[in-house]
């Protein structure tokens, strides 16, 4: 019966059932781990235990005292509480606070034998001495001597020194062998407390009155001098670099024989703990991904990164039903594994992050092989709720022209060209001169210096003035008169018909910043007019529409649009590569999801006998394309073409839910997407996992999410697990229905 504070500590008949219980459920996961021992102590005494590092015997010093205060003052205060605790030894020892609940104490049981299994198996933890509890306890014996020896104040002066620089190891000595034997430390521990005399000159044992006779005072100076001058000859010292410096102390500093022994025990104690910092992340069980790994939310398709550095509680996909996001990590720096499948998929994420195999078990990424099978989740129909609004920080009085309006040659000349014409408000914003479009915020008129100030301010009544003048005097006096143009309209929510229209843009469409011109290039009219009734239902302008040898160009000019656009994240100029599905259409509700992959698809899709193709040069758009369409349920292959240009081919079954789903706007191509899937009788059933093709390391920052009930979500196209082993244990095999 162990004894503690005077009262029983052992595991009470309820207790020791559900012990026996979970240990049976943690091996039957293959959690390998030594035998555990569970003792249930009071707040205090936890506290205490907590305080001397989770050893209830270790070496008396000021500083576990003052962790003590602190934690028990936290706990009195309700601002912390030790639920559990764990030590690396064999056997394994941890502690249950007496007064938690039943359910805390199931959770407690199923965490340790987590940390149980990590201690025995992990690399970083293989050289630790498995009986430290005995070793602490020893420890504390021999330090507790040395104070009754030579007092407690000289002891404690001794030991702050030596805590002050305990973690001057070499944390990877156990892994690299930088000398013959890193960890050999020639300490005595006879407890012999007169000084090493190494350095001392011989002294004759002598009478007091002969003293001098026998050893005088002058040879024994000049033999201290000669052994000093021996000591400053030496060339290096030492020979190489030292990282273990609290070795390099105990071998050479002129130490007390009872100061090496105390010194090589801080220093013993320090290799045993580091590994615990070492893998406090792994330890715990966070498995993380890579920022730019798309998670499926009821608010859109967003990133990780995002998600886990904004701790937005929202609703993810378990793969089967939305689960509610309730807590957040971002863990720097970390291991990771990158595995690529046959059909495209990739998955970047810590080393230990795990998701579902092809055999419906868990599996870390550094467990996959190229040839291994991994499931992915398709039809997962998680997608935004409400339509994206929109905001533009627009300036009064925004207008646009038809890209090639222009002013006379009589009207440029005369000044009124260069700096802008006026809108029926006065706004000064854009100008049209025999170069084109262009914009500016004030302007000079300096041929008429007696009647136009030499600079228009950016006010209402500067603008009001400038119109009232432009208007009235100089366009009559040029003889021409500026035509009319439209206001600007800016759509302030993304709906089915914005996303067609960046659709359109994506795909064939174009920004210029040469040319300050947008619009799109097509050889099917009908596209052209869809596309031409989408910019005046949107934006009011009517844009140009022409005939260019073999294709039909559709052209407008406006800064506002143009800005407005950009700052939605589409590209200016050739921008091919770079293109990618905009944000806010990541963000929007499924329909409007659809409307833009069809204008996508119009745009640079292929139907035919070879299925649905949608070919692009951009790896970003190849990427996101093909997690929209596992959304949808859609299953689709990412290769790589000769011409660098990416092809996200779907072929039989999801061919047909894909003309069910999004659908051609072009009457041709779905005409011939009809055909591909009539001429069928039937489609090969598509298993739901992928062969393994590539298996990348490499180093990143991580990021994490847990997920209630299931501790599962879906990301980047795969089911993922975020879970610690408790909450496998807890949510499969321990809790009952009234304790959840």
């Amino acid at each position: 019966m162990t004894q503690l504070g005077f009262y029983n500590t052992n595991l009470p008949p309820h207790l020791r059932h559900l012990k026996e219980e979970i240990e049976g459920y943690a091996r039957g996961y293959g959690l390998d781990f030594y035998e555990t021992i569970f003792e249930v102590v009071d707040a205090d005494d936890l506290n205490e235990i907590a305080a001397y590092g989770g050893f209830p015997t270790r070496f008396p010093h000021w500083s576990f005292g003052m962790q003590y205060e602190e934690l028990s003052k936290s706990y009195s205060y309700g601002l912390s509480k030790i639920y559990e605790m764990v030590i690396n030894n064999d056997p394994c020892y941890a502690y249950l606070m007496r007064c938690n609940h039943t359910v805390d104490q199931k959770l407690v049981m199923a965490h340790v034998y987590g940390h149980c299994d990590f201690f025995k198996n992990n690399a970083y933890f293989g050289h630790t001495t498995r009986k430290m509890m005995d070793e602490i306890a020893n420890h504390g014996n021999r330090i507790r001597r040395y104070a009754e020896r030579f007092g407690n104040e000289e002891v404690e002066k001794f030991l702050d020194r030596c805590m002050s620089v305990d973690d001057l190891i070499d944390i990877h000595s156990v892994a690299i062998r930088r000398r013959d034997d890193p960890m050999k430390h020639p300490p005595s521990q006879t407890g012999d407390d007169e000084e090493e005399t190494d350095d001392k000159p011989v002294r004759f044992k002598a009478k007091d009155y002969l003293a001098d006779f026998v050893n005088p005072p002058e040879q024994l100076r000049l033999a201290e001098e000669e052994k000093r001058r021996a000591k400053t000859n030496v060339p290096h010292f030492p020979e190489r670099p030292e990282k273990d410096v609290l070795l390099f102390l105990i071998e050479h500093a002129p130490l007390k024989s009872w100061q090496r022994d105390v010194l090589s025990i801080v220093r013993d104690e320090a290799y045993y703990f580091y590994p615990q910092a070492q893998t406090k992340i792994a330890n715990e069980g966070w498995a993380c991904l890579q920022a730019g790994s798309l998670v499926l939310t009821d608010r859109g398709i967003l990133d990780i990164r995002e998600i886990a550095e904004g701790k937005k509680a929202l609703t993810v996909s378990d793969g089967e039903q939305p689960q509610t996001v309730l807590d957040w990590a971002v863990i720097p720096n970390r291991e990771t594994v990158t595995v690529l499948t046959r059909r495209g998929l990739k998955i970047s994420g810590s080393a230990t992050h795990r998701v579902i195999a092809d055999d419906g078990e868990w599996k870390r990424l550094d467990a996959f092989a190229v040839g291994d099978r991994i499931r992915f989740a398709r039809g997962t129909q998680l997608w935004a709720k409400a339509y994206v609004k929109l905001h533009f920080n627009r300036d009064e009085g925004m207008y646009s022209r038809p890209e090639g309006s222009v002013l006379s040659a009589q009207g440029n000349a005369l000044g009124i060209g260069h700096p802008c014409p006026i809108g029926p408000e006065g706004a000064v914003h854009g100008g049209w001169g025999l170069n084109g479009p262009f914009r500016t915020e004030s302007w000079v008129m300096p041929s008429f210096p007696g009647r136009c100030p030499g600079l228009v301010e950016r006010t209402f009544q500067a603008r009001r003035r400038a119109a009232g003048y432009a208007t009235s005097k100089l366009a009559a006096r040029a003889g021409t008169l500026l035509k009319k143009r439209t206001r600007v309209r800016l759509p302030e929510i993304v709906d089915e018909s914005f996303a067609a229209f960046l659709g359109y843009l994506t795909g064939d469409g174009h920004i210029s910043d040469r040319k300050r011109t947008i619009g799109l290039t097509t050889g099917d009219e009908s596209q052209a007019d869809h596309f031409v009734e989408l910019v005046e239902s949107l934006f009011g302008i009517v844009p140009r529409k022409t005939w260019d040898v073999s294709k039909w160009r559709i052209r407008f000019s406006s800064r506002t649009v143009q800005e407005f656009l950009v700052s939605l994240g589409l590209k200016t100029g050739f921008a091919a590569s770079q293109k990618t599905v905009p944000d806010c259409i990541l963000r929007s509700p499924k329909p409007v999801v659809a409307a833009f992959l069809r204008a996508l698809y119009d745009c640079d899709g292929y139907a035919g006998p070879a299925g649905v193709i949608l070919s692009t040069s951009s790896t970003a758009m190849s990427e996101v394309v093909q997690i929209l369409l596992l959304n949808f349920g859609i299953l689709s292959s990412r290769r790589l073409q000769k011409d660098d240009c990416w092809h996200v081919s779907t072929l039989g079954q999801s061919a047909e839910m894909f003309e069910r789903e999004i659908g051609f706007g072009l009457p041709r191509k779905q005409k011939r997407l009809q055909s591909y899937i009539q001429d069928r009788k039937w489609f090969k059933v598509e298993a739901d996992d992928d062969e393994v093709v590539s298996v990348e390391r490499g180093r990143a920052d991580v990021y994490d999410i847990t997920v209630a009930n299931t501790h599962r979500y879906v990301a980047a196209g795969f089911v993922n697990h975020n879970s610690y082993w408790h909450s496998t244990m807890m949510t499969q095999k321990v809790l009952e229905p009234a304790e959840l």
